[in-house]
């Protein structure tokens, strides 16, 4: 990833430790210069480099947090990574940290 996307290193190194898949949204997708594409590229970028697994799953969804676009997507896209990786939880324990 760019060095201009600090967050975006820090959660790809974040989920790399933790070796857990991961889902990219890509987001800003309503404005005129977005580029989801050259996100991908840098995706497969990073996962050439090894900084991501290359067993790993990274899925990705192009979104629009402003303009509510393909919020469903992502949302479907969580939920079948999680019935797929057989996530459960038990709704009636208070949260806590790992």
């Amino acid at each position: 990833m760019t060095a201009s996307m600090p967050q975006t290193v820090e959660a790809i190194n974040h989920a790399k430790a933790a070796k857990v898949p991961m889902i990219v949204a890509i987001n800003k997708i309503d404005k005129p210069d977005a580029k989801p594409e050259r996100v991908r590229t840098e995706l497969t970028a990073a996962r050439s480099a090894g900084r991501i697994a290359r067993r790993r799953t990274s899925l990705t969804s192009e979104v629009s947090a402003k303009n509510k676009t393909n919020l469903d997507k992502l949302l479907e896209m969580i939920a079948l990574q999680a019935e797929l990786l057989d996530l459960k939880t038990n709704r009636r324990a208070p949260p806590k940290a790992p």
